[in-house]
C-alpha cells in the first residue's frame, strides 16, 4: 500500500483470500491505483508484463525469482530481503534449505542486474538476512 500512497500502480499477488480481501479493502479506502490477484506465484501462470519494480519480502523460490527478474522493464527494480544460511543454522528456521539464500548467492542468481545494494547480515529483528537491490539495464539486457 505504501509504493500505491506515492502514486505507483500496485499489482499484489497472494495464495491467501483474507490478505487479498484485506488489501482491497485498505486499497478503497485510500483511493489506491492497485490490483489484487490471488494466485501462487510458484504454480499459478501470473503475469508477465513488464514491471518497473518487484518486491520479494521473506518469500524464496528460485525459479519465480528468475521468472521475476525476466519479468522486470530496462531500468526496473527488484527489492529482496529473506532468510540466510546462517539465520537457519543459528535458529533452524527455515527449517528447509531450499528456502533460504547461502552467502553471496543472490548475485549468482541476479546476474542480468546491477547491484545497488547487497548485505548479509544480523538485523536489528535479531534475524540474519540477504538484503539485495539489483536494477536491470536500461537497454534492458
Amino acid at each position: 500500500m505504501e509504493l500505491a500512497s506515492f502514486g505507483w500502480e500496485v499489482t499484489g499477488i497472494d495464495h491467501l483470500p483474507d490478505a487479498i480481501a484485506r488489501a482491497e479493502t485498505l486499497a478503497s479506502r485510500y483511493s489506491l491505483n492497485s490490483k489484487f490477484i490471488r494466485g501462487d506465484v510458484v504454480t499459478d501462470n501470473l503475469p508477465d508484463e513488464g514491471f518497473d519494480l518487484v518486491c520479494m519480502f521473506f518469500f524464496l523460490h528460485r525459479e519465480t525469482l528468475e521468472r521475476c527478474v525476466r519479468s522486470l522493464e530496462a531500468g526496473g527494480l527488484l527489492m529482496l530481503e529473506t532468510f540466510s544460511e546462517v539465520n537457519r543454522a543459528h535458529f533452524g528456521k527455515p527449517s528447509l534449505k531450499r528456502f533460504v539464500l547461502g552467502e553471496s548467492e543472490i548475485l549468482r542468481l541476479t546476474p542480468g542486474l546491477a547491484v545497488i545494494h547487497h548485505s548479509e547480515e544480523w538485523r536489528e529483528s535479531g534475524k540474519h538476512t540477504v538484503r539485495y537491490v539489483g536494477r536491470k539495464s536500461a537497454n534492458g539486457a
